[in-house]
């Protein structure tokens, strides 16, 4: 078991990820696969609005799926998986 921490340990240096949420996402490093820290809203946000995602409505008029949930993350300070309602924010499968 400590070797199992160890591996996981250096692979978080080598890939320079600075928080085990940056180590797993989805069973693979979020820097390897483009996904940045979960606590970057900004970011998210950025990638969400290039994907097919940006064109699902959001919940208010005029409102994006991508921008509800760029709020749901600023007030949660995490990019939500999903919103009320089965409301898909993973961007990346998009």
């Amino acid at each position: 078991m400590r070797y199992i921490v160890l591996v996981v340990a250096v692979g978080a240096l080598v890939l320079g990820c600075t928080s085990m949420e940056d180590v797993f996402h989805n069973g693979h490093s979020n820097k390897r696969a483009g996904i940045p820290p979960m606590h970057d809203c900004q970011a998210h946000l950025s990638e969400c609005l290039g994907t097919r995602l940006q064109s699902t409505p959001g919940g208010s008029a005029g409102s994006s799926r991508c921008v509800e949930c760029h709020d749901r993350c600023r007030n949660g300070q995490r990019w939500p998986e999903e919103l009320e309602g089965s409301k898909d924010c993973r961007w990346w499968n998009y």
